[in-house]
């Protein structure tokens, strides 16, 4: 259903003066905080302790001297070679790798269909 609203005294009402609600308030579920659930227990790769919460593990990492190690990041650039040639833009050589390969995995493709 259609309805129109109106900006008055800073907020953004109906034509009743009953203010516009947002999604959460519409489907009727609450508004609530991501509730992230703690670590399985392990026991510790370096010196044997029962890991059982993130804590315990940054403790573990901060006492033996270790840092916590990240999934790498997917390399940042361009790699499609006439969009960057198009807007004269630099290329990231990695990707350009994974491109080609890619567009004769999907050239060959088109050419066993069109048989």
């Amino acid at each position: 259903m259609r309805q129109r609203y109106w900006y008055r005294d800073g907020r953004i009402v109906d034509k009743d003066g009953m203010p516009m609600l947002n999604q959460y308030e519409l489907a009727g579920e609450p508004c609530a905080p991501q509730v992230m659930r703690d670590t399985a227990e392990y026991e510790s790769p370096i010196d044997g302790r029962l890991i059982t919460s993130r804590s315990h593990r940054r403790e573990d990492l901060k006492r033996n001297g270790c840092i916590e190690m990240d999934p790498p990041r997917k390399p940042r650039g361009l790699k499609n070679e006439r969009f960057a040639k198009k807007r004269s833009l630099k290329l990231n050589p990695e990707l350009v790798k994974d491109q080609n390969a890619a567009e004769r995995h999907n050239a060959r493709l088109y050419d066993s269909r069109r048989r």
